[in-house]
């Protein structure tokens, strides 16, 4: 009986009920600062995971990238202007320049290749709507060739826990906003930038597309082009891309010499 009368003694419960609330305080204090202190660090990873799941963002792929070689411009190639953008195509293509509506030219061989020309635009919207300078501000005056560059070179992958905040809203930024600037989630990527002209061309089989920008002026536009194959010719689309040219001043016509 002496020994179990400790077990009985109230002042024995009310010490051990004192002792457990002052072990316990630490561990819940501890607990909870612990909680927060995970909340501060992972939130926007945790956020960013629940949108990937919602947007189907999971399975976006990074394209591969490689600089343009420097490609031959055949002699026999004309020249042609379009509003202040100057290149050259076969004599043959040419001669099949079509302007199916305002903001368009289009030059077709036949059942071969095809080639829309976009006339040039002010990106200053593009440009206010993302604002990439918040989330990167080294980025400042990026032009939208450079950011598709940046955001074809991503893919859901590149996720990491132990990325920084910023880190984070970048990669979400090439997850979901950079889609928009991606033609396609597939083929690949060739750049050419130069001390006036940033362009990208983006080959997907039988596909490609150049898009281009003028550093000083932020005026840009993109030329498609379709192959007769399933393939198309990559020299061909290098060729017109490597005489691209853009002076600041429009072209009222269309011209070809």
């Amino acid at each position: 009986m002496s020994n179990s009368e400790p077990l009985h003694n109230p002042e024995h419960r009310v010490r051990s009920r004192g002792l457990s609330r002052l072990w316990g305080r630490p561990v819940l204090v501890c607990t909870i600062v612990l909680i927060i202190l995970c909340v501060v660090r992972w939130w926007p990873h945790v956020m960013w995971k629940y949108a990937e799941a919602r947007l189907d963002s999971d399975e976006v792929h990074a394209i591969p990238v490689s600089e343009m070689p420097q490609t031959a411009i055949p002699d026999d190639w004309a020249s042609v202007r379009v509003d202040g953008m100057e290149f050259r195509l076969p004599s043959d293509v040419v001669e099949t320049q079509d302007q199916p509506s305002p903001d368009l030219v289009i030059f077709q061989n036949g059942v071969g290749v095809m080639v829309m020309v976009a006339r040039p635009a002010d990106n200053g919207e593009l440009y206010e709507m993302f604002d990439v300078a918040k989330i990167r501000p080294e980025l400042k005056g990026v032009t939208l060739p450079k950011l598709r560059w940046y955001c074809c070179q991503a893919g859901s992958s590149d996720f990491r826990w132990s990325m920084t905040h910023g880190e984070v809203r970048w990669h979400a930024f090439c997850m979901t906003a950079g889609q928009l600037f991606r033609f396609r989630n597939f083929g690949r990527v060739e750049t050419m930038f130069s001390d006036d002209i940033e362009g990208m061309i983006h080959f997907d089989g039988k596909f490609a597309s150049f898009s281009w920008e003028d550093k000083q002026s932020k005026q840009g536009g993109y030329i498609n082009f379709r192959g007769a194959s399933s393939t198309i010719d990559a020299n061909f689309v290098r060729g017109v891309c490597e005489s691209f040219k853009f002076s600041v001043e429009p072209h009222a016509e269309v011209d070809a010499n």
